[in-house]
């Protein structure tokens, strides 16, 4: 629709007695609605998003790991196996070493060693639920003789405090967040009785290895811009439903008691609101990415708002280094008919700090294909399918 044709339909809206719903919202922000009239207040319709809960850092080693016999499943060679899975996403420094006479290179090829956040729990979450609301602390005086009183704000409405937040996974065959959960928080007891140790700079450091941090996104309705956004201080699991595992119950043939699993996180503060956690999180991934640490810094350093820095328009392909931004209209495509496309699967998120855009990047030759089978598709959808036709259609 043309402006001219917009602008004449705003005019014939505002002569009806609610208006038109561009100018509701301003209206209502400016001045009193007097008459009383009904206002088409659009209700706010924000996307869910996205849960992301960034990877610990156990010493899952062969000379620790050998210090318990429960823990020797880990050191399968099956690199296709849930628990090769297990260890390399629980220890992201088996693939690139450390220290001496240890495990160097141990790698799965179901895990991506670039990828900051356990994919396994973003893509398989159902509910999250727990966070504190803000609540400002008061001090009310002794009534006085006529029953008077008085208050004043008495404290900080920082969240430091210690909470749980309760999250639902959808389970899968072969149990895996079962298994996942089960190793991290049997870690996490191991290193308190002192059968295994976390990594020498985590204990110099004073550090506790086996902590994630649960950023959550909210976007808007079109699933492009960060509307909010929070994180905790610190989480750690404490609970894995292994009992139900092991029920019996002759009345039904498969045991459906753990289609979905609840997993309760201990966790420490509660930021939101803040661009701080934005900053955070870009910095969580481009440490992991050595890619997406050329768009962080390059941000970082911009001085204005160029189109390189906005990268705002939703058809463009935009490219840095050996990444490129999928385009927005290319996700609308993605939602439909993901099977056509390799970079589903295959991406980083990122948040544009000029824009709240959550962008997500990928190698640029996956993105070519994609965009090459996506036009592709769309001839042969079409009909067009002679060369001739296709030449007509490309030129």
């Amino acid at each position: 629709m043309s402006a001219e044709k917009m602008l004449y339909l705003t005019d014939i809206l505002r002569q009806f007695p609610i208006g038109n719903i561009q100018s509701s919202i301003t209206n209502n922000l400016y001045g009193i609605n007097f008459t009383q009239t009904g206002n088409p207040l659009p209700r706010p319709k924000d996307h869910y998003g996205f849960t992301f809960f960034t990877r610990p850092q156990l010493n899952l080693t062969l000379a620790n790991v050998s210090n318990y016999r429960g823990f020797y499943s880990l050191l399968t060679e099956n690199r296709l196996s849930y628990q090769r899975y297990v260890r390399c996403i629980l220890d992201p420094r088996l693939a690139r070493g450390w220290g001496k006479n240890l495990n160097t290179g141990v790698t799965s090829p179901l895990v991506d060693e670039n990828m900051c956040f356990i994919p396994i729990l973003t893509n398989s979450i159902k509910s999250l639920s727990g966070w504190p609301d803000i609540v400002v602390p008061s001090f009310t005086s002794e009534p006085g003789n006529l029953n008077q009183e008085f208050s004043f704000v008495d404290g900080g409405t920082n969240e430091y405090e210690a909470y749980d937040i309760d999250v639902t996974f959808k389970n899968f065959k072969g149990n895996p967040l079962i298994y996942l959960f089960y190793i991290w928080i049997k870690y996490e007891s191991l290193v308190y009785e002192g059968i295994l140790s976390p990594y020498l700079d985590m204990v110099t450091e004073n550090e506790i290895d086996y902590n994630t941090r649960i950023y959550r996104i909210v976007l808007d309705d079109t699933k492009r811009y960060v509307r909010y956004m929070a994180c905790t201080g610190a989480s750690f699991p404490v609970n894995v439903p292994i009992g139900s595992l092991f029920d019996f119950n002759t009345d039904t043939p498969y045991n459906s008691s753990l289609t979905d699993i609840s997993i309760r996180f201990r966790s420490m503060g509660f930021i939101a609101f803040e661009d701080m956690v934005k900053y955070w999180f870009n910095k969580i991934v481009s440490t992991f990415n050595a890619d997406m640490r050329i768009i962080f810094e390059s941000d970082l350093d911009a001085s204005g708002t160029s189109e390189n820095n906005t990268r705002d328009d939703p058809t463009k392909v935009y490219k840095m280094g050996n990444y490129a931004k999928v385009p927005h209209f290319l996700l609308t495509q993605l939602s439909t008919s993901y099977s056509y496309f390799a970079t589903n699967f295959r991406v980083y998120p990122y948040i544009n700090l000029f824009t709240n855009e959550l962008e997500w990047w990928t190698e640029e030759l996956d993105l070519n294909r994609d965009i090459d089978s996506l036009f592709k598709n769309s001839i042969e959808e079409n009909g067009l399918g002679t060369e001739t036709e296709n030449q007509e259609v490309e030129s």
